[in-house]
């Protein structure tokens, strides 16, 4: 929200549409960021307007907001035990690389 609050700041909430959102997109993109941290802040956009429009009634339409293409896996680290679980279990050679 702090980051938002530069592109949002003294905005009415009909007042944010495509081409504010496009913008906003373009400079998180200009930071460096992947495409799945720009989802990040699309999607907290996304979910302010779809709550102002659906539950409190203050806007009656919002701008549709596209979404970057993410990759399907996810990736996860594992925690220590479970890496000290997994060399005890490997072949010597392989533990050592481990």
């Amino acid at each position: 929200m702090r980051w938002l609050s530069q592109h949002l700041d003294n905005i009415n909430l009909h007042e944010i549409d495509k081409a504010l959102i496009e913008r906003i997109i373009t400079a998180k993109l200009n930071e460096g960021v992947s495409k799945s941290r720009v989802n990040r802040i699309t999607t907290l956009i996304n979910t302010i307007l779809n709550k102002a429009m659906k539950e409190w009634e203050w806007i009656s339409t919002k701008p549709h907001i596209r979404k970057f293409k993410e990759p399907s896996i996810r990736v996860r680290w594992i925690t220590q035990n479970e890496a000290n679980n997994l060399i005890t279990q490997l072949p010597s050679h392989l533990a050592d690389m481990a």
